[in-house]
């Protein structure tokens, strides 16, 4: 059995301490664990309960051996932190942050044979995730969610099978679900899609995206699906904010306009039982004060005026009568998963599985979601920015920059387009070089700066280094385009698909990008009016650029933030894993 769970070896320690909080700070506790007890078994768990009370697609939960319990770190406690919840068919109490909504864990309504409290934890809000403490072994009541779910976007992690439960375990008895969703439409006969968390406090319905005033709407259309005008667009989110914030590994969100719910919902969120926490400047997230459910997330970035104030609505609340991927109201972005990197600095293999599952699930069910084509039937150029020696002397690199993966992927990126070019000579993808050469003598890019190694800050780091038949460009400005001949190089090739990767995230790439895009640099394939996913050709790879933290924002959320500003306005921002799969694809 060991063998088969890919069990760690027994550590010599008689036990370990492991430390789990909330997002606010206002729950915090220890689990003290003997060794021989670890790596606690996790499961995740589709009942419609679990779904319900979190927004989420499933629970992190792992069950406590017997007779230990939270120890809980003053002021910190059940009853001055957390919320607690038990509805009608209850087996167990579910505790939420009172605070920030997070859902720290259950427990058990009666207590073991020794009279002890029996816990339920979210694993999802302790400080380390790693299969030495924690490791997920299980996808239970997916019964509960027959049409696909979340478990197929995570059949294993590192090769070891995650088992499939349809039905309960000893420890999770089945819960009690209501009657499935049904289909609703307002006074005129319009589709609605029900919003509704476990208790019903919060309730509210959502529209198609097929009615005049949203689909005609130049801030509110960004959010339709690209492929489908009849939809909305899913994503999935592994930021440490909304894991914290939920209690849960991965966070499903969609967009929409606040103003054509039903009720409409205020600037302010609070509809019914809904409780508000400000999680950051400029950011209010909303849950249920009853049953801790994520509801509603709003950042005023996404607010032009009041009537096109658009907010994140958790997928997990959906009461779509096909299943919880609410597949005949949402097209899924599988390209891209929101803040991949940071889902792997808390559990790497978790947030890898996940990306190359979701992906390939993309593939099967939806493979229009984006629009690159091979680079056999589409004349490609591959453009890598500023990989050079002078970062080295800029502090954290790259080791506390925003994508630990960034050298990994540049370095399959160039394999892969290498590769290829050897196969067809005929069609090949134009690779460019662009360095930056720095008008400030003070600059690491300046000409005269050398490394502590003698190693000039101009010249490309080993790992992109170019081949003689690969042209180098010399700028001295953020973009590009100024002072090169890029624009006429990817003319004269006829690009109709380019390819951005380099540094930084938010400096040289993304000025790079308006620039093709406002530049129109590919033809009718540049998309510089912000029409949709349709038009661009241009392709941002969200892995294979990187950038550093500035002030009191950290890289991962400078680097998010710029991806966001660009995907589907200027670019389309992919993962170097699907970019690779898609241009050397057979037409």
């Amino acid at each position: 059995m060991a063998e088969k769970l890919h069990l760690p070896p027994e550590r010599p320690e008689a036990s370990d301490t492991l430390t789990a909080k909330c997002y606010c700070g206002a729950v915090q506790y220890t689990l003290t664990l003997p060794a021989h007890a670890l790596p606690l078994p996790v499961h995740l768990c589709y009942c419609t309960i679990c779904r319900y009370t979190h927004g989420a697609l499933s629970s992190v939960h792992a069950s406590l051996p017997a007779g230990i319990t939270p120890s809980f770190v003053a002021p910190s406690s059940v009853e001055t932190a957390l919320t607690g919840y038990i509805h009608a068919e209850a087996v167990s109490e579910r505790f939420f942050c009172s605070t920030c909504g997070c859902h720290v864990g259950d427990v058990a309504l009666k207590p073991d044979a020794d009279g002890n409290k029996v816990w339920t934890v979210a694993t999802s809000i302790f400080d380390r995730h790693d299969e030495a403490f924690f490791q997920i072994r299980s996808h239970i009541h997916t019964d509960s969610s027959p049409s696909g779910g979340f478990y197929d976007w995570l059949p294993s992690i590192a090769g070891r099978e995650i088992v499939v439960n349809k039905g309960p375990t000893p420890r999770s008895p089945s819960p009690a679900d209501k009657t499935p969703p049904k289909a609703e439409v307002d006074e005129e006969g319009n589709e609605r899609l029900r919003a509704e968390c476990h208790c019903g406090g919060v309730s509210f319905t959502l529209p198609r995206p097929t009615i005049p005033a949203i689909a005609n709407d130049p801030h509110i259309s960004k959010y339709i699906s690209p492929v489908d005008p009849s939809k909305w667009v899913g994503i999935l989110d592994v930021c440490d904010d909304c894991r914290l914030v939920t209690g849960t590994h991965v966070v499903p969100w969609t967009f929409v306009p606040a103003a054509h719910l039903s009720p409409p919902v205020p600037p302010d969120l609070k509809i019914g039982t809904m409780k508000t926490y400000p999680s950051s400047e400029g950011i209010l997230r909303g849950f249920c004060g009853v049953c801790g459910a994520t509801a509603l997330y709003f950042t005023v970035g996404r607010a032009p005026t009041e009537e096109q104030r658009v907010v994140d609505l958790a997928v997990g609340i959906l009461r779509a009568p096909e299943g919880p991927l609410a597949e005949d109201w949402l097209t899924w972005r599988t390209g891209r998963i929101a803040y991949l990197e940071t889902g792997k600095k808390f559990d790497a293999g978790f947030a890898e599985s996940l990306s190359k599952n979701f992906d390939a699930w993309g593939v099967e069910k939806t493979p229009h979601t984006t629009t690159m084509k091979p680079a056999s039937t589409t004349p490609t150029a591959l453009v890598l920015i500023d990989i050079q020696h002078g970062f080295e002397g800029l502090p954290g690199f790259p080791t506390s920059w925003s994508t630990p993966s960034f050298e990994k992927n540049i370095v399959a990126l160039l394999k892969a387009a290498r590769a290829y070019n050897e196969r067809s000579p005929d069609r090949p993808i134009l690779i460019i070089h662009v360095h930056h050469h720095s008008l400030l003598p003070q600059s690491v890019f300046h000409p005269s700066y050398k490394l502590p190694s003698g190693i000039p800050g101009v010249e490309p780091l080993a790992y992109a280094a170019p081949l003689p038949s690969e042209p180098v460009l010399t700028k001295n400005h953020n973009s590009a385009f100024v002072g090169t001949d890029l624009e006429d190089r990817l003319r004269a090739f006829g690009a109709k698909q380019l390819i951005l990767a380099g540094l930084t995230t938010d400096h040289c790439v993304c000025t790079t990008a308006r620039f093709a895009a406002n530049l129109q640099v590919l033809g009718d394939q540049g998309g510089a009016d912000g029409s949709g996913l349709d038009n661009h050709g241009i392709v941002f790879l969200s892995d294979a650029t990187s950038t550093h933290g500035k002030g009191k924002f950290s890289a991962e959320a400078v680097h998010e933030v710029h991806l966001a500003g660009l995907d589907e306005e200027f670019v389309q921002v992919q993962e170097t894993e699907a970019a690779i799969s898609a241009i050397v694809a057979s037409p």
